[in-house]
């Protein structure tokens, strides 16, 4: 029987709900909650870049008999060539969820759903270009270990966390901190920072540009969970802050509450001058959100390039989850195809928290 990959029908996305509550949901909310929580994510500007699929017979396109759901969404991708010309910019898809029904699991199925989605990708046209995505690039987090997706085509990648404990002595404020209080307050700040990424970029690199919505999504996923776990009435409203000094911002942290982890999420940190010394003028502000919104750790996701003090970057450990996982190939077509830079390793940079929805 040959099964096709296609977008899921609403009669279709009943049947998903149905099969994922499980999972999911329980036991921390009902099921009609669930139906709720999903709808109330989704309604989010960043929920209009995912997409559903199902693994289904292709001969049978209504079939609620589904095989394999798969969860994506759009992000957009800047990769320099090894060749040293400039960066392009381009589509990519985060692989957000892969699942099989119980009943055919250890079947191949979730392979045979990403192999599908990969030849999908292959045939995509660029949402601003409007062109052939010059390259297939996705990444994922995979709490399943690493072979079953090394086999289809992704990559592992370093993957460490730092987990600070919140102070319980705090140092005084830095007087050159800016609180970023609104998303429209954010807008520069993500602006700023796609410029600086697209600017710094390194041949044989490949990132994903930071966008408000997607921090606004965090936002609006653990303040459901502060509302309805934590019956919290009060809810925070700051989304991070930045270091200026005479008209010059030098660095800026963005974050999340995550009050399931109870960790006070760095979903960004850059400092444009590269000096260690901008990481620690945010320690007291990072302590202090935390304390005040009763939180026991800052959790950090570490990069190689991130300007860290020695004494934090000491901190760092490997993660025994959530492993950062990347693909990268070309999608030429043509003889020029035969001796491409797009078989090349690239190396991703600033894989942090803000990926990580």
């Amino acid at each position: 029987m040959e099964l096709e990959l296609r977008l899921r029908s609403k009669a279709q996305e009943d049947r998903v709900n149905i099969l994922t509550y499980s999972s999911w949901g329980a036991p921390h909310v009902t099921f009609p909650q669930y139906l709720v929580r999903e709808a109330h994510f989704r309604s989010t500007q960043f929920g209009a870049w995912m997409a559903d699929y199902v693994f289904i017979p292709k001969n049978d396109p209504d079939t609620l008999d589904i095989r394999g759901y798969l969860e994506i969404f759009q992000r957009r991708a800047v990769l320099r060539p090894h060749d040293g010309s400039p960066a392009i910019t381009f589509d990519a898809y985060s692989v957000a969820s892969v699942f099989t029904p119980e009943g055919y699991r250890k079947q191949g199925l979730g392979s045979a759903m990403l192999a599908a989605f990969l030849e999908r990708m292959a045939v995509m046209t660029d949402s601003s270009s409007g062109k052939a995505l010059p390259y297939l690039v996705s990444n994922l987090y995979s709490d399943v270990g690493t072979s079953f997706y090394a086999k289809c085509g992704w990559d592992l990648v370093a993957s460490d966390e730092i987990l600070l404990p919140v102070a319980t002595t705090l140092p005084v404020y830095d007087a050159s901190l800016v609180l970023i209080t609104s998303l429209a307050a954010l807008e520069p700040i993500a602006t700023l920072d796609r410029a600086a990424m697209i600017a710094t970029l390194r041949p044989g690199e490949v990132g994903f540009l930071l966008t408000t919505d997607c921090i606004e999504f965090y936002h609006v996923k653990h303040r459901y969970c502060g509302v309805h776990r934590h019956q919290m009435t009060t809810l925070p409203t700051n989304y991070g802050a930045y270091l200026q000094e005479k008209g010059t911002i030098r660095g800026y942290v963005i974050w999340t509450y995550n009050f399931e982890e109870r960790t006070l999420d760095v979903l960004k940190f850059r400092a444009l001058d590269d000096s260690a010394d901008t990481f620690a003028a945010f320690e007291p502000t990072l302590h202090a959100e935390a304390a005040a919104w009763g939180l026991d750790h800052i959790c950090l996701w570490p990069t190689k390039d991130m300007a860290l003090p020695e004494s934090i970057r000491a901190l760092a450990r490997p993660r025994d989850d959530s492993l950062s996982m990347l693909l990268v190939q070309g999608n030429h077509t043509g003889p020029e195809d035969d001796d491409t830079n797009s078989a090349k390793t690239f190396q991703w940079v600033a894989d942090e928290l803000y990926l990580y929805a």
